[in-house]
């Protein structure tokens, strides 16, 4: 009996969509006019510290499991912390393996993000 159950699972388990787990290149641009004095992001996973990011630069990528195409960035600025914070990850599915950016823009006091795939 112990087999057939563990036949039956090991059946089922084959047969549900496997998530894409395929590895994902990922940087973050700052695309705005100000310096980031510093920039961590979580796009599904643990947090990330991209460090400080002059304006107009990229950091150099970061290779993740799972990555998805929105996220968690938290940007300090001379004058102010801005952040975006999803609520979840429900439903969506991870990127294709490939290489990803991230574009961070502040306009209007508000961060703003763009992504876009290499």
């Amino acid at each position: 009996m112990r087999v057939l159950s563990i036949a039956i699972l090991a059946v089922a388990l084959a047969s549900c969509d496997a998530i894409d787990s395929s590895d994902a290149d990922v940087r973050i641009l700052n695309a705005s006019a100000i310096d980031f004095a510093s920039v961590e992001a979580s796009f599904g996973g643990g947090r990330q510290d991209f460090g400080p990011l002059a304006a107009g630069e990229s950091s150099d990528y970061a290779t993740f499991g799972q990555v998805y195409d929105y996220g968690f960035f938290q940007v300090v600025t001379d004058t102010d912390t801005l952040v975006i914070q999803p609520i979840d990850y429900v439903g969506e599915r991870p990127v294709e393996e490939g290489r990803y950016t991230f574009r961070l823009t502040v306009m209007d006091g508000s961060l703003q993000s763009e992504f876009v795939r290499d």
